[in-house]
């Protein structure tokens, strides 16, 4: 692709506001000078800002050389995350959940696909392992098995399904079904959990206080006649600035976790679970508390767009209690630097210089005052935290327990 580059974002350095250097996994690509080029960003399979290059930087490390963006933004407030992607604004990108039959240890895998016109890049999002696909044309849906040609080799990728957007237009559908009759109190039993999971979900990625109310954690629900059909939409009009997270993430999590059960696949439940949220064990019971009723008779479906239709059965009820049973909560140690901060939503975020993990920590309002900017930046620090999140996990979440410095630049 000549003077087109996409890629993940492994490392961002701030120059100004609006202007960062980034670094990171780039398709095979060639640049040429003199052409004034735009990239898009996305973060969480959502577009979120749009960036001009203004100099590509060779730089020299430890582990050979890399290629470094120079990058400027008509909004000072924008900002990179290590994972996010960037894609030339000429390129066409479409999403797609993956799962991947050989092991890659890397944060992420960027190579060709196979038998197409298409470059990947596969990384782990909120939600599970995504392949990002771009073309210079229009990308067109994926076989369910495909190989990527990486210069680490070639990997067999299964794909199963394209990462859909949940709206009013295209909402998560639960069908109850009345044959011969449900009882109201079972019926009752399951949206009550469901949506107790949708708030509590969209609370936690937005750190709302929980004794606030916000329009943004309810879902919108239609209804449709026949068997009891209800359409689930994230509520849009509460929608708040500066919150990158999408609105449809909880209800893409409920279904990829109910797929996932639905396989029977334990420790992916409890690694999805574990590594995106801070109350996970809260969050897995609301969902055994939602299949409880029909585990044995499977009178209850899931269904969205672009994926199978999922009914609810003993095999998934067996899944989440034990994954439920499985996960537990651990002390770490994380030593790092901070990378991120957001101090009005209270979390920041650092990878461990042992594990490489990619850490999130949630701190409470009563240690707001521990992280001020100016003493914290380009400083290793030692973090005490409680997680759910697993040892072979790539992305973990935490709650702060507290700190103290290692060292400064």
């Amino acid at each position: 692709m000549v003077n087109r580059i996409a890629g993940y974002v492994d490392n961002s350095m701030k120059l100004s506001p609006g202007e960062y250097i980034v670094t990171g996994s780039w398709i095979k690509s060639k640049l040429l000078s003199g052409h004034e080029q735009t990239i898009n960003q996305y973060r969480n399979e959502m577009l979120i800002s749009s960036w001009k290059i203004t100099s590509v930087i060779n730089f020299t490390t430890n582990n050979g050389s890399k290629i470094g963006l120079k990058l400027s933004s008509e909004s000072k407030e924008a900002s990179f995350e290590i994972g996010d992607i960037v894609v030339d604004t000429e390129l066409n990108i479409e999403f797609f959940n993956v799962r991947m039959s050989d092991e890659y240890n890397g944060r992420s895998l960027v190579g060709q696909i196979e038998n197409t016109n298409a470059d990947a890049v596969i990384y782990t999002s909120l939600s599970g392992l995504i392949l990002a696909a771009v073309s210079e044309s229009d990308v067109g849906s994926l076989q369910s098995n495909i190989i990527i040609r990486s210069q680490n080799g070639l990997f067999k990728v299964e794909v199963f399904g394209e990462n859909i957007t949940v709206n009013g237009e295209n909402p998560l559908e639960i069908r109850v079904d009345t044959n011969p009759n449900i009882l109201l109190n079972e019926l009752l039993n399951t949206m009550n959990p469901l949506r107790a999971f949708i708030v509590g979900v969209s609370k936690e990625y937005n750190s709302i206080d929980k004794g606030k109310k916000q329009p943004l954690s309810e879902p919108a629900v239609y209804l449709k006649a026949g068997s009891i059909r209800i359409m689930l939409s994230p509520n849009n009009e509460g929608q708040l600035s500066l919150f990158d997270t999408p609105p449809s993430l909880p209800y893409l999590l409920l279904y990829k976790v109910l797929a996932t059960a639905e396989t029977g696949d334990v420790h992916s439940v409890v690694q999805m679970m574990s590594s995106n949220l801070i109350n996970a064990r809260k969050h897995m019971y609301n969902l055994l508390s939602m299949v409880r009723p029909y585990y044995k008779k499977g009178t209850i479906e899931v269904s969205l767009a672009g994926y199978k239709k999922l009914k609810l059965n003993e095999r998934t009820f067996h899944t989440i209690k034990d994954a439920i049973k499985q996960i537990s909560t651990r002390e770490v140690e994380i030593v790092g630097k901070i990378y991120a901060i957001d101090t009005i939503r209270r979390w920041f975020k650092i990878i461990d210089i042992e594990t490489d993990i990619d850490w999130k920590i949630i701190y409470s309002k009563q240690f707001e005052d521990q992280f001020d900017l100016s003493s914290i930046e380009n400083t290793t620090i030692s973090v005490n935290t409680s997680t759910y999140t697993t040892l072979d996990a790539k992305k973990g979440i935490a709650e702060y327990i507290n700190h103290r410095i290692k060292g400064a630049e």
